[in-house]
Parts: structure tokens; C-alpha cells; sequence
């Protein structure tokens, strides 16, 4: 599941994947999970791997 702003540009994964590369090579992407090893933590783990870009946990 992914949640976005109507706002956003990103209509497709791809298109996510570029932003999410973007906001993190500028070093400000951050996210939070329901919990530290739970599903959504290390679903968000694994795009980060897969998508080679640096997000930091913030549980």
C-alpha cells in the first residue's frame, strides 16, 4: 500500500522511484512505520535496497 498527495506528480511506481531517488540523494527522506521489523518497515527496507536510495527509519 502507498498513500500520496493528490499533489504529487507521481501517477506510476516508476515515477515514484524517481522522486523517492531524488528527495533521498538530497539526504531528506525519512519514514515511519506502525513498528521497528514489522511488515511496512521492512517493505520500505527492500524498496530502499531494490531502488538503491538512503532513507532513514524513524520508528
Amino acid at each position: 500500500m502507498s498513500i500520496r498527495s493528490t499533489r504529487s506528480p507521481a501517477r506510476r511506481l516508476a515515477m515514484l522511484g524517481a522522486s523517492l531517488a531524488a528527495l533521498a540523494l538530497s539526504g531528506t527522506l525519512n519514514f515511519g512505520s506502525t513498528s521497528q521489523g514489522g511488515s511496512p518497515h521492512m517493505s520500505a527496507e527492500l524498496l530502499k535496497t531494490l531502488a538503491q536510495i538512503d532513507i532513514v527509519h524513524v520508528p
